[in-house]
């Protein structure tokens, strides 16, 4: 006996489907534009407008920010920026979707999403000076000053042309 027929004998069928409010999400991973990290999540049908929000955990399990995140009328698709400072921003290692229990519903962030700080170090002018100073160690001054003077490129002696 086929499968239909056994429904048919069955009774009525009822098709249960869930209502826009409790219908699952996807969590899309996240895109990073320019400095901005956004996060993108998904539905399976264009349902009426829906809120949804979004929590970032850190490795402990503790939440460290919540997005709220709007899906527009007739929209399968929402986004949203990921706006908190670079130091919570780096502890940040799951994302979830509140009131949803799924693999779908979960985003897993790795080393790319992070922002190291990095910082120049310059070496102040009076550091030159006393390395140029100890160079010139115990020569006369008239002498010191010949051999640090710049050289200016019409100063410099000419190449001899190499002829192979």
């Amino acid at each position: 006996m086929r499968l239909r027929e056994k429904l048919r004998d069955a009774g009525a069928l009822q098709l249960l489907l869930p209502d826009g409010e409790v219908a699952p999400i996807a969590l899309l991973p996240p895109s990073a534009q320019g400095n901005e990290l956004v996060l993108r999540a998904q539905r399976p049908a264009s349902d009426p407008p829906r809120r949804i929000a979004v929590q970032a955990s850190d490795d402990q399990g503790r939440a460290i920010a919540r997005m709220e995140m709007e899906f527009a009328a007739g929209a399968t698709q929402a986004q949203t920026p990921f706006n908190v400072p670079n130091e919570l921003r780096n502890r940040v290692v799951r994302l979830d979707v509140e009131r949803q229990n799924g693999a779908g519903s979960a985003a897993l962030l790795d080393e790319r999403f992070r922002r190291r700080p990095v910082g120049v170090v310059g070496v102040p002018p009076s550091v030159y000076r006393r390395q140029a100073a100890s160079a010139t160690a115990g020569m006369p001054s008239c002498v010191a000053k010949q051999v640090t003077r710049p050289i200016r490129n019409r100063e410099a002696p000419l190449a001899e042309p190499h002829v192979a």
